[in-house]
């Protein structure tokens, strides 16, 4: 499963979204499924479209348009608009909110399986359950573990796209550097972690394993074999209570803490983007990870293995990835036929061969193993067998609950805070069981907000994009010219901000997560969020990087210019060099920072370590990573304040400037007493300019920590992120978007009044 990586970004205006509304505990007021009716029941000849987003990258895309254009042939009539959906398979759950709120959804579409139960409860999806069941064959051939990914309730909402399952992938020559042979099939965890500690080898970098402390479903998933393999459970039998913080659970915690804390074993990577690149150059001797990293390692022809993972008396037992071709309901009967047989044909045998295997992932099914095409698979991706037969150890699935994502995130949580030192595992794993009890109600298929009191009141509006407004008419005809002109511009402006903004507002009054229908609550997100500690924790991290931030900006943006405002050597050089790290984009300075700043392998690092100083935990150290996002931001954006002061000195009468001289003022004053009060307008723009940058501060964090560790660098709109599109409490992160809102515009109102009390009219 060759998907490209995570580059989300913050778009509120996106979020804007018109669905219905249902208390807690249902599953969408969207009527009567339409019913279900098969391929052959389509009159010859019928025109029938069907929009397919696959999520998928080039070559992945190539290989399934050509299946498309073959069942096309097969199908006169039926049309299959296939494209990836969105930029990057991550993001597909954003533009499926989107497609919801506008009636633009697919008919098929790729979702990975921690998808499929909150999709399954949007009233949005296709129950194909009653064509299964009247022919299952084809159905049960798929791993038990895949079918429960499909089921929501009492609905199947999809098929299986891609099979996977965590096994460990080890380095061989590392591994026999270190004077270890591959390990055995029967291996225990405890062969791992001395694996795992012979293969450390802190002099060359080489860490043994590597473990994701961003708090996120990778973080999660590893967790869950070892607290099966002890006898837990992530829930209970009906999905109603969290299980994961029982004596299983914690003892699975225990051994990474051991391995990360005494053991110094463990790389842990702060954002879970660099650990796969690490191992791949050489520098971890073992990963968890599926067989999507098969394709990479041959192109970049490491000596590896592959092994199951390790067992708890002889139970080897793993976690598949399962993701689906969840299928949706336009209300339309030949539309949801074409898009079952088309499903049904797409992960047949004959052409899951020709996509998956071809594409380097795991066939669907297990009968595919005898087929010619698998056995080149096999030869082509050594391990590729092993990642199969330990299909059989994928016994459980993930929870298929709505809520399991925010549970997710509660759990990785605790697992980083363990990991990082900052609590043990049973307080920390107890803390997320509790805060994860609150994210759906007594029954396994609803969800709530966690600390609000919902009504069943109906929404102050219904489905569909806003319409109406009053026909402006103009008073002179003379104005019509000037409106004509302005048109465009205006109605870019309505539609972009001013109709997004108004949305939004109403988003702040609901229950809703953009999937599932909405509830009116009114101004309970309001309530929430003027006791939410973690808000008041964002805005003081915000408040810390502002203060830091801007001031040293405005003043280093002006001494800045100061310098480069005389006629020195290469001073176009100069200027050149500060300037273009501002033209880089903010997320590819955080990449870049990000290895600059590796605690372990990063540049800054090695400067330290040449000059006899101390490492730095930068990024990854609690008290550190805050100021070193500053210092980024700094190296990213002083260019604007430079460019802005040497404009504005270059304005600067040089009659004034003389005429100080005359009067006997030396250089100093006047600096002092001419040049900066000329200069007093700019600092006030790029004062404020600088601060509302330093209160949207997002891209950067993404980049580089991810909020982390230990939450300490979670800023206001990275937050409202989080709150948005990895919580889906977008009622609740429209909320956090006018306190964001409502923060800048009373600091940039007393800025601009200070100002002009001082004197100085900078707007």
């Amino acid at each position: 499963m060759k998907n490209l990586s995570i580059t989300r970004r913050v778009a509120i205006a996106a979020s804007v979204a018109a669905l219905g509304l249902t208390a807690c505990g249902g599953q969408g007021a969207t009527g009567p499924a339409t019913k279900v009716v098969t391929i052959d029941d389509i009159k010859a000849g019928t025109k029938i479209d069907i929009t397919f987003w696959h999520g998928q990258t080039a070559d992945a895309a190539k290989i399934l348009g050509g299946l498309a254009r073959e069942y096309e042939r097969a199908h006169p009539g039926v049309t299959i608009h296939d494209s990836a959906g969105a930029s990057t398979t991550d993001e597909l759950l954003t533009k499926l909110q989107a497609g919801f709120a506008s009636d633009t959804f697919p008919d098929v579409s790729y979702a990975y399986g921690s998808w499929v139960a909150k999709l399954g409860s949007s009233g949005r999806t296709l129950d194909i359950k009653p064509l299964i069941d009247a022919d299952p064959k084809a159905w049960e051939e798929f791993p038990e573990a895949a079918r429960a990914t499909a089921t929501v309730g009492s609905k199947i909402v999809g098929m299986p796209a891609v099979n996977g399952n965590l096994a460990v992938v080890y380095n061989r020559k590392l591994l026999k550097a270190a004077g270890l042979s591959d390990p055995s099939p029967e291996w225990s965890w405890e062969d791992f972690r001395a694996y795992a500690a012979a293969i450390n080898n802190p002099a060359k970098k080489i860490s043994g394993t590597a473990y994701s402390v961003a708090g996120n479903e990778d973080t999660t998933w590893h967790l869950w074999p070892q607290l099966w393999q002890n006898g837990g459970d992530v829930l209970n039998a009906d999905g109603t209570k969290p299980l994961f913080n029982s004596e299983a659970g914690v003892k699975a915690l225990d051994y990474w803490r051991t391995l990360a804390r005494e053991d110094k074993s463990v790389y842990l990577d702060q954002n879970g983007e660099k650990y796969q690149g690490l191992f791949n150059a050489g520098s971890v001797g073992m990963v968890i990870t599926g067989p999507w990293v098969l394709y990479d390692l041959k192109q970049l022809k490491l000596d590896y293995g592959v092994q199951v993972l390790p067992g708890t008396d002889g139970d080897h037992q793993t976690v598949g990835g399962f993701d689906m071709w969840t299928m949706f309901d336009h209300k339309d009967t030949n539309k949801a036929a074409i898009a079952y047989d088309f499903t049904k044909w797409l992960t047949a045998p004959a052409q899951d061969v020709r996509w998956n295997v071809a594409n380097g992932n795991l066939p669907l099914r297990s009968s595919a193993v005898d087929t010619p095409e698998f056995q080149q698979y096999v030869a082509d991706y050594p391990g590729a067998d092993i990642f199969m037969a330990n299909m059989a150890n994928a016994v459980k699935p993930r929870p298929t609950i709505p809520g399991y994502q925010a549970m997710s995130l509660e759990v990785g949580k605790a697992i980083s805070q363990a990991l990082l030192g900052a609590k043990d595992s049973k307080s920390a794993l107890d803390a997320a069981a509790k805060n994860s009890s609150s994210n759906w109600c007594s029954s396994p298929m609803a969800i709530t907000f966690p600390t609000h009191d919902l009504n069943g009141a109906k929404p102050p509006f219904g489905r569909g994009v806003v319409k109406g407004g009053a026909e402006g008419r103009p008073s002179l005809r003379s104005t019509l010219t000037g409106w004509a002109f302005c048109a465009p511009a205006t109605l870019l402006i309505l539609g972009l901000s001013v109709f997004p903004a108004g949305w939004a507002f109403f988003l702040s009054l609901q229950k809703n997560d953009l999937i599932t229908p909405a509830t009116n609550v009114g101004f309970a997100n309001y309530k929430v969020l003027a006791q939410d500690p973690d808000m008041f924790a964002a805005a003081w991290h915000t408040l810390f990087y502002a203060l830091m931030y801007v001031p040293t900006s405005v003043i280093g943006g002006l001494l800045l210019a100061i310098a480069l405002n005389r006629p020195i050597k290469f001073q176009w050089f100069y200027r050149t060099c500060i300037f273009v790290p501002f033209v880089a984009s903010a997320a590819a300075t955080g990449i870049l920072a990000n290895f600059v700043f590796d605690e372990k392998f990063g540049a800054a690092n090695n400067v330290l370590r040449l000059m006899g100083l101390p490492q730095q935990g930068f990024l990854t150290d609690k008290h550190q990573a805050m100021m070193v996002i500053v210092i980024i931001s700094l190296w990213g954006s002083i260019g604007f304040c430079v460019l802005t002061y040497l404009a504005a000195l270059q304005d600067v009468s040089q009659d004034i400037l003389d005429a100080a001289r005359v009067d006997g003022a030396n250089k100093w004053q006047t600096f002092r007493y001419v040049t900066l009060p000329e200069l007093g307008p700019v600092t006030v723009f790029t004062a404020v300019w600088q601060l509302i940058a330093a209160i949207q501060l997002f891209d950067l964090v993404f980049t580089t920590t991810k909020g982390q560790p230990l939450n300490s660098t979670v800023t206001l709109v990275f937050y409202l992120y989080r709150m948005a599109f990895m919580e889906f409490k977008a009622g609740y992160a429209s909320a956090i978007a006018y306190a964001i809102f409502a923060i800048t515009m009373i600091l940039t109102l007393f800025m601009v009044w200070y100002g002009k009390k001082s004197k100085v009219e900078a707007f």
